[in-house]
């Protein structure tokens, strides 16, 4: 079953236009969170592996070798278009801007093609998912022979996060962990933490559900390469098309798709 219908746009978004815009300017309604402190975790998951040690806080996992875990959510119905639709305004011609903010972000291909659902000026939902990545052990990157080491996130099978991640001390990684690396509780190998790591997406209209997988892509079995997932969040905004007057056209961050980065 879809959630009940969110309220209007006008009252959930507060975009700032001016250079330097990110999704912390959006105010995003709140659909489910978790910390993982008890192992009587909410939410629809689909393992509930629970674990603690050492600096690691209650989370979910270990997970090792090719592990997924996927969230079932309901999905939010956009309200109904308003009488007299909207204007355009913004962008390039199709009416979505070249790249948003921040830079590391780039928009998906389908999404340049223009209106994702063939919707001029529809409201659509649009979802914030933010989590924390514990990165344990003697994960590679593409440098190392026992590499690489990956991790994804999927939304209805749509992948919009994916990651090459190693904690040998020359890595460079899609940003520094806000921990580590170091000897935080498992093995004789460095951990990582990667504190609110940020993707936004979309869905189709007709889906009902949000299932949210998260996985890893790892070659050395658990005790030797393993991962987890803490303080998941997942929260949605209502916004015009990509038509709707500056609404996109200032450049607002509403969409976030990581590319794989790939070691030399």
């Amino acid at each position: 079953m879809r959630c009940q219908k969110a309220p209007a746009a006008a009252a959930l978004i507060v975009f700032v236009c001016a250079g330097g815009a990110a999704s912390a300017d959006v105010d995003v309604t709140p659909l489910y969170q978790t910390a993982f402190e008890s192992v009587n975790f909410p939410g629809q998951w689909s393992r509930r592996d629970h674990s603690r040690t050492g600096v690691f806080t209650g989370y979910l996992g270990r997970f090792g070798g090719d592990d997924a875990v996927t969230l079932t959510l309901g999905a939010i119905e956009a309200p109904p278009k308003p009488p007299g639709g909207g204007g355009g305004g913004g962008g390039d011609d199709d009416g979505w801007p070249g790249e948003y903010l921040p830079g590391d972000f780039a928009v998906p291909g389908d999404l340049m093609d223009g209106d994702l659902h063939g919707r001029d000026n529809d409201p659509r939902v649009l979802y914030r998912l933010t989590f924390d990545l514990f990165v344990i052990d003697s994960w590679d990157s593409d440098a190392h022979a026992d590499g690489p080491d990956s991790f994804s996130v999927s939304v209805n099978g749509k992948t919009y996060f994916d990651e090459v991640l190693s904690n040998h001390p020359s890595a460079v990684n899609f940003k520094e962990p806000e921990v580590g690396p170091a000897g935080l509780g498992y093995a004789e190998w460095k951990d990582s933490i990667f504190r609110d790591i940020e993707v936004w997406f979309e869905v189709e209209p007709t889906d009902e559900l949000l299932s949210i997988t998260f996985a890893g892509s790892l070659n050395q079995e658990l005790e030797d390469e393993s991962w987890g997932i803490d303080n998941v969040r997942v929260g949605y905004v209502i916004t015009p098309s990509p038509g709707a007057g500056g609404l996109l056209g200032c450049g607002a961050v509403v969409m976030a798709f990581r590319r794989r980065r790939r070691k030399n």
